[in-house]
């Protein structure tokens, strides 16, 4: 079993993964699974985040 979160929080627009469509991976001869196109895998990171408990926020006030 995963552990879980605990107080944390992550700011939705300050998070980013890697670009790496499928034209790329196969123009550089790596296998189709290599693949990793940004927006999909950004929504899915977050969901996996808050699934395991952390708190995803729209927007951070420094005070």
């Amino acid at each position: 079993m995963m552990p879980t979160c605990e107080d944390i929080l992550v700011y939705e627009g300050a998070s980013t993964t890697n670009d790496l469509p499928k034209t790329v991976v196969a123009s550089l001869g790596l296998p189709e699974i290599a693949s990793q196109p940004e927006e999909a895998t950004q929504s899915y990171g977050t969901v996996f985040l808050a699934a395991r408990g952390a708190e995803i926020i729209g927007a951070v006030d420094i005070a």
